[in-house]
């Protein structure tokens, strides 16, 4: 494979191309989780108070992402665990949400 870096502009995800294209592959799931990742540390109000998503994070719900993907909460659910496992993220999880 070919080494190097591509730009991807993040109005990607609001063509139709995109938005449309459900369910989702593994690999579009990949780098939709990437551009859900924070560019820089951001604080959003979360359970009544502010907390701090650093850069590179995110916070989503599996319901969330299961219907932003098309898939179902245990496909979801079964993917970051897969991901995980393998490294590629890490998931801290609340009653609500995963921060990944």
């Amino acid at each position: 494979m070919a080494k190097g870096k591509i730009w991807l502009d993040r109005e990607l995800f609001d063509h139709r191309i995109w938005v449309k294209s459900k369910p989702f592959s593994k690999g579009q799931a990949c780098v939709d989780m990437i551009f859900m990742a924070n560019w820089k540390d951001t604080k959003v109000p979360y359970k009544n108070k502010f907390t701090t998503i650093k850069r590179g994070a995110f916070i989503r719900s599996v319901r969330d992402l299961s219907k932003r993907w098309g898939w179902s909460d245990s496909a979801v659910h079964r993917f970051l665990v897969l991901l995980e496992s393998d490294d590629m993220i890490v998931k801290k999880r609340d009653q609500k949400a995963n921060f990944i």
